[in-house]
């Protein structure tokens, strides 16, 4: 509901919309913006995954040679897995700055656990791109001088990091992070409990690894979903360095009870019963049988649908221009502002704007401008334009 809470501000503040629980027909009350009379449903359903499809990938020979290459790579260690795209808002200095504060205060564990990070090229960020890269490098070669082999970081490209190469290491790691600042969709942390879901059998607790714990940073979007993780706030170090040794350090008990929270959402919620629910949220709209209630305005972009009463008859443009042809004498009155030309003060965000003179005001075309000469050359023609302005605004523009 957050990321539907941000998108009704933002309908407020730059629309100037109202939004609430409005009653519909059926007697129930459904969250629903107000806009031109009409009422547009929103709803809240995180995604899920497709746990068959997971599953074949991770049975897959080519699959299962990857994990074990990186087990043997990492052999006698717990793994800490990252995958995150190298831009600010994921994250990545704030986890490394936490890795180094736990091996501070508990040097026990270095030389016993490895952080695998991968960073997704994200070259369309521009500088934010490079900076977070520069300072990640930095930041983990730091790290490593002093306790070596504790970061392994790999840069690729987003083509390189498909679902088969990330369920790869997903499954080969113990622990999952994901301590992005504020996130979109993010289905890592699905993917990783889907890949650890052995964890709850026999065999999988015999195996001598503490796996299937996810490290999720409060901002990110599955977080809600996601009750059996350790959540965190990233921009409190202290945080994220607990985690790392509650992660450690975690009973059996404790570890198999959050395994199976994580599993109860990605085993129930799938792809398909995502795409059915919004399906279903769709089909319950009630819609207005009276297809005369609504009716367009504006052309091209600025076209909108409005609501009306029932009562409300469209304009038929065709009898207008008819009557108009046959009248012999026409009073026209024309507004200035949002029919002569487009309305400046349409919302808070172009008021802004005018304010601060980083956009000039709207003024006639000169094709308008020959238009309305038109309409005055006819003599049966009244022509008005009515404007709230002074009338010196209005003859320097027309």
């Amino acid at each position: 509901f957050e990321y539907a809470r941000h998108f009704l501000t933002c309908c407020r503040r730059l629309l100037g919309l109202n939004y609430g629980m409005f009653p519909d027909s059926s007697g129930g009350h459904n969250l629903a913006i107000d806009t031109n009379g009409r009422h547009v449903s929103v709803t809240s359903i995180h995604a899920g995954v497709e746990p068959p499809v997971l599953h074949q990938v991770l049975s897959h020979q080519s699959t299962c040679d990857r994990v074990a290459s990186i087990r043997n790579q990492f052999r006698g260690k717990v793994i800490f897995a990252a995958i995150d795209r190298m831009e600010s808002l994921k994250g990545i200095p704030l986890k490394l700055i936490a890795l180094e504060r736990f091996l501070q205060r508990c040097p026990e564990w270095a030389g016993k656990i490895v952080v695998v990070q991968v960073g997704i090229s994200a070259f369309e960020r521009g500088d934010d791109y490079t900076k977070t890269r520069n300072e990640i490098i930095s930041m983990v070669t730091n790290i490593n001088n002093r306790w070596p082999g504790t970061v392994q970081f790999q840069e690729c490209a987003e083509s390189e990091m498909r679902l088969q190469q990330r369920m790869a290491l997903l499954r080969a790691a113990d622990v999952v992070m994901v301590t992005t600042i504020r996130d979109g969709l993010n289905l890592i942390p699905l993917e990783f409990t889907i890949a650890h879901l052995d964890a709850l059998t026999e065999q999988g607790r015999n195996d001598g690894r503490k796996r299937g714990l996810c490290i999720l940073s409060e901002f990110s979007s599955c977080t809600r979903v996601m009750r059996g993780a350790l959540h965190v706030n990233p921009w409190k170090i202290s945080e994220i360095a607990t985690a790392f040794f509650q992660a450690l350090t975690m009973s059996e008990d404790e570890r198999m009870r959050r395994i199976s929270i994580a599993s109860e959402f990605v085993t129930r919620v799938t792809t398909q019963r995502w795409a059915l629910a919004v399906m279903l949220d769709l089909k319950g709209v009630q819609k207005n049988e009276d297809a005369g209630k609504y009716a367009g305005a504006g052309l091209g972009l600025g076209f909108r649908l409005l609501g009306m009463d029932s009562k409300f008859n469209s304009l038929d443009a065709n009898a207008v221009a008819r009557a108009y042809r046959s009248a012999k004498s026409r009073l026209i009155l024309l507004d200035y502002g949002g029919t002569i030309l487009a309305n400046d003060n349409l919302d808070q965000l172009q008021r802004f704007q005018f304010v601060k003179k980083s956009r000039p005001p709207s003024v006639p075309t000169q094709g308008l401008i020959s238009t309305l000469k038109e309409l005055c050359s006819d003599h049966r023609n009244i022509v008005f334009v009515v404007s709230g302005k002074e009338r010196h605004s209005l003859t320097k523009t027309l």
